[in-house]
Parts: structure tokens; sequence; C-alpha cells
């Protein structure tokens, strides 16, 4: 995971939650620059995602679900 702001991979995580049995709510701060950003982990079904080569990409039957690029 790479800073939205200065792209450094030095991040660090300052908080982590339950936000539901499923889901983790983690708050993290780049070392780089300060921002402060939260990201939240959530269980997709095994057949959501390929590989193609090195990429990971969606299957056809899950086009209709947003993941977070």
């Amino acid at each position: 995971m790479n800073c939205p702001r200065c792209k450094s991979k030095r991040l660090r995580v300052i908080n982590t939650r339950q936000d539901t049995e499923t889901s983790t709510i983690r708050q993290r701060i780049c070392e780089g620059c300060g921002l402060v950003q939260m990201t939240i982990e959530v269980p997709i079904p095994l057949d959501a995602v390929k590989w193609q080569g090195k990429t990971l990409v969606r299957t056809e039957d899950y086009r209709h679900v947003e993941f977070m690029p």
C-alpha cells in the first residue's frame, strides 16, 4: 500500500478495531508526510478475483461489485 499523497510505502497502523464480525477498520499514518487515513478490510468470495500474470482482476461474475483500486 502506498500513501495517496506522497506515494511513500512507509505506512504504519496506529489503531485497529473490529467493525463487524467480518470487517476490520485500521487507521494508518504515513511516515513520509504525516497523512492519516482509514482503511477497511472485508472478505470477498474466492471466485471474485483471479490472477492475470502479476495483476489481480475481477472475474466476470463480479464485474458489478465495486472494489477499491
